[in-house]
């Protein structure tokens, strides 16, 4: 996972965007190929409600969540191996 930065303060996440939701076997397809889907429970999609294009996110304290496309690319901005925390 790329770690990614909120343009205003100092939150950091892990994430990754995400091509396709398979809610058959629940699990999100991310765009880089070399990845492996990640899988998630019924529960988690009923509550994120992710949909294809937007990011899977890991915070710092190993939660998880779910971003459309335009509201992370909006909030967030890739962080540089020199910037991390």
């Amino acid at each position: 996972m790329a770690k990614y930065r909120r343009h205003h303060g100092s939150l950091e996440v892990d994430a990754i965007k995400i091509t396709s939701v398979s809610t058959y076997i629940y699990c999100l397809i991310p765009e880089d190929i070399t990845l492996d889907p990640i899988e998630v429970t019924q529960q988690w999609i009923a509550r994120h409600e992710p949909v294809n294009g937007g990011y899977f996110l890991r915070f710092e304290n190993g939660l998880t969540g779910f971003m459309t496309a335009e509201m992370f690319e909006r909030e967030f901005k890739p962080v540089r191996p020199a910037e991390t925390s």
